[in-house]
């Protein structure tokens, strides 16, 4: 979760739109237009999957980079 947190501050437009996107899903539900509640429900939840994926992938990057040894280490 902490990667995901981070990824979104690095992504201020995406954290912006998703949490508009959420408060918009709870306004339209309170004023029972469930369609339009559940429309932007599914958007949010696709959203998230796309930083999940994104997210994943870095921490698949990061881990197959070979670090290099200390300069004192080498021979």
């Amino acid at each position: 979760m902490h990667n995901v947190i981070l990824y979104l501050i690095a992504n201020p437009f995406l954290g912006v739109g998703l949490s508009l996107m959420v408060l918009l899903c709870v306004y339209n539900a309170l004023r029972r237009r469930s369609r339009v509640a559940m429309g932007l429900w599914l958007v949010a939840v696709v959203v998230m999957f796309y930083v999940y994926v994104q997210v994943s992938a870095e921490n698949r990057e990061m881990g197959a980079i070979d670090l290099a040894a200390p300069p004192g280490e080498a021979q």
